[in-house]
C-alpha cells in the first residue's frame, strides 16, 4: 500500500516512547454550536515498527486540552477508528476547521535566544 505522508511529527507511542511518526491523514474539527468552543484534532499515522496509530487532542479552544494514542496492527483497522471517530464528532455538530486548533501555551521562563520553538503538539 502506497500512502503519502502529510507531515512528520513526534508521537509518544504506548510502550514504545516517543517516535517520529508519517501522519497520513489529518482532520481538524471545531463545535462553536450553543456558545461551546472546542476544537478536536484527529491524525491517523504510521510508526516506524510499521503499525498505524490514532492521535487524537481534543479540549477547549484556548485551552491545552488533552490526547491518547491508539494503535493498531493494520491500515484499515486504524482506519475503521479514524472514520468512526471523525463520524460521532459531525453527529455531534463539530465541523471542519480548516486548521489544527492550536493550544495554549503554559506560561514559562522566556526562551533563550536562538531557539526555536516547534509550532506543532506532540502527545505525551
Amino acid at each position: 500500500m502506497d500512502l503519502k505522508t502529510i507531515e512528520i511529527k513526534e508521537v509518544s507511542i504506548p510502550g514504545e516512547g516517543v517516535h517520529k511518526v508519517n501522519v497520513v491523514e489529518r482532520t481538524n474539527l471545531i463545535c462553536d454550536v450553543g456558545g461551546s468552543n472546542k476544537f478536536w484534532n484527529g491524525d491517523l499515522f504510521q510508526s516506524p515498527s510499521g503499525k498505524f496509530g490514532v492521535a487524537l487532542r481534543w479540549g477547549r479552544t484556548g485551552a491545552l486540552g488533552q490526547g491518547m494514542v491508539n494503535m493498531f496492527s493494520n491500515y484499515w483497522d486504524a482506519k475503521r477508528y479514524f472514520d468512526n471517530r471523525v463520524k460521532d464528532k459531525a453527529n455531534k455538530q463539530y465541523r471542519a476547521s480548516g486548521t489544527q486548533a492550536e493550544p495554549a501555551k503554559k506560561a514559562g521562563p522566556k526562551v533563550s535566544k536562538g531557539f526555536k520553538e516547534d509550532a506543532e503538539w506532540n502527545i505525551f
